[in-house]
């Protein structure tokens, strides 16, 4: 998807926040275009829009008209944000190991403290 949004000029990407669906998504084309995370109660209330096709294009409206706004989004590159400093290191590795599960990474500790880590697999 990302080489063919860069082969057709495409330079800015907006995707509506829909619980951790658009975050893989976002970490893709986040390096190629400019990706915009949208809130969707700035687009919603809306007569008429009723599949993903729909959605798709009413976002587009909006964003060429600059009717919505992109949010704030921090990571590090493993993808956990940090909203606070001062967490201690368990905690940022606890957040960085929930990250990976929700994108479909098996999370392995063993007895012995060690992490092993499976990537989600290809569909």
């Amino acid at each position: 998807m990302r080489d063919w949004l860069v082969a057709h000029g495409v330079t800015r990407v907006g995707m509506e926040a829909t619980g951790v669906y658009w975050k893989p998504v976002f970490w893709v084309l986040e390096d190629a275009v400019e990706c915009w995370l949208l809130n969707a109660r700035h687009m919603r209330n809306v007569p008429g829009r009723k599949t993903d096709m729909a959605d798709a294009e009413w976002i587009c409206r909006l964003m060429e008209h600059g009717l919505v706004r992109a949010s704030f989004v921090e990571w590090d590159d493993l993808g956990a944000d940090y909203y606070d400093r001062r967490q201690t290191p368990e905690h940022r590795a606890n957040r960085k190991l929930a990250e990976l599960r929700s994108l479909g990474w098996q999370v392995t500790t063993g007895k012995d403290g060690t992490t092993v880590l499976t990537p989600p697999v290809a569909a």
